[in-house]
């Protein structure tokens, strides 16, 4: 999905789904309330717990693993079990545990949405939209499983039967706006721009400290040709979300296509200052720069690239083409040259030619180069 300049909305299932799983059921006494084990299984799971909040997840995972030997039938065990292996990201034994517990408490909502959320995350999306669709019997007013079975269902390309799905959930009440911004999605995937924008115009009216609302709408705007009115509203959006750099370096975007250059960069340098200090990210900042031809943060992102990840050409070879944007041809050969040698030592023989073709001055790199082959 790349429409809007490439908006993208993020999965936004609430973290509650699984933390109602695991918290407060886990500190609930057990069946055998007078027996030895019973105060051994109390013990593990008062430990259990604390490790849990603690963030210490593999330690409370094991002793999860020693409560289930003394208490097998404990729907409650195998429901922190699965929490702890979702929280570490083994989403398939995550998975395997909630249903354990669902085969002993099989009318437990927060289980079925638990489990659809692993579900999820292992791209089964078909099983995920089954079992929200249960934990929706279960639980009819839960906003955040009607959130949990549109996310799926426009994952595999059902935005009309999305669509339908969060309007359901939107008419629950929901808490925040956030129904809304994908409601607005689904229509955007099936042509209907101006309802989408309309859909975010009301929303943002309901939720005005809404800051990923605001955004989202001036993004839509942008797509929608109305710039000025994408930047008041991005401006909205940084009001309430000073931090946030993509709110950052739209503004920038849009000042610099209006000729407001000094301004633009401004912006862009915020969001430089603001994006995740990881390779992945700095790169991704840089190819967004390099789109608003903001060569010079853009140089600075890709530096912060080659320093994170020394022995990736692909930072080198993209520090070379903002270098040349910015007319430093010898800086940009240098950087072409590291990269060249790097996809030498990796074995990218395409990776080789089209760095010696920018060496060379013969042209630009092929479109068709993908340096990450």
């Amino acid at each position: 999905m790349k429409k809007a300049n490439g908006f993208q909305v993020a999965l936004m299932i609430s973290t509650g789904i699984l933390l109602t799983g695991i918290v407060p059921l886990v500190a609930s006494p057990v069946q055998a309330q007078h027996s030895p084990q019973s105060q051994q299984l109390r013990d593990l799971l008062r430990q259990g717990r604390d490790l849990a909040e603690s963030g210490n997840y593999q330690q409370a995972l094991e002793v999860y693993r020693q409560a289930v030997f003394i208490d097998r039938s404990n729907a409650k065990i195998y429901s922190g079990i699965g929490y702890l292996y979702a929280a570490l990201g083994q989403y398939a034994e995550a998975a395997q545990a909630y249903q354990y517990a669902l085969q002993l408490e099989p009318n437990n909502a927060t289980f079925q949405a638990a489990y659809a959320h692993c579900l999820a995350q292992l791209q089964d999306h078909r099983n995920a939209a089954a079992a929200y669709q249960r934990a929706l019997q279960l639980d009819p007013r839960n906003v955040d499983y009607y959130l949990g079975l549109g996310v799926v269902l426009m994952r595999q390309g059902a935005h009309r039967q999305a669509q339908e799905v969060l309007e359901r959930g939107a008419a629950i009440n929901p808490k925040d706006g956030e129904v809304y911004g994908l409601i607005a999605t689904t229509l955007l995937e099936q042509n209907q721009m101006a309802r989408a924008v309309e859909t975010l115009q009301r929303a943002t009216q309901r939720f005005p400290r809404n800051g990923k609302l605001w955004l989202q709408l001036g993004i839509f705007l942008l797509g929608n040709n109305q710039p000025e009115a994408a930047l008041s509203a991005l401006e909205r959006a940084a009001s309430y979300e000073p931090r946030n750099g993509q709110i950052q370096l739209q503004i920038g975007g849009i000042l610099q296509r209006q000729g407001r250059r000094q301004e633009a960069q401004t912006y862009f340098f915020r969001a430089a200052s603001l994006q995740e200090n990881t390779f992945e990210g700095q790169l991704a900042l840089g190819d967004a720069l390099m789109s608003y031809e903001a060569f010079t943060p853009a140089i600075i992102a890709y530096r912060r690239a080659t320093e994170l990840a020394s022995n990736n050409p692909v930072a080198y070879y993209r520090l070379g083409m903002a270098l040349r944007g910015q007319g430093r041809n010898r800086e940009a050969i240098e950087n072409w040259r590291i990269a060249q040698s790097l996809f030498e030592r990796a074995g990218n023989r395409e990776g080789v030619r089209e760095m010696q073709a920018l060496i060379n001055g013969d042209r630009d790199v092929s479109p068709n180069f993908r340096p990450f082959n």
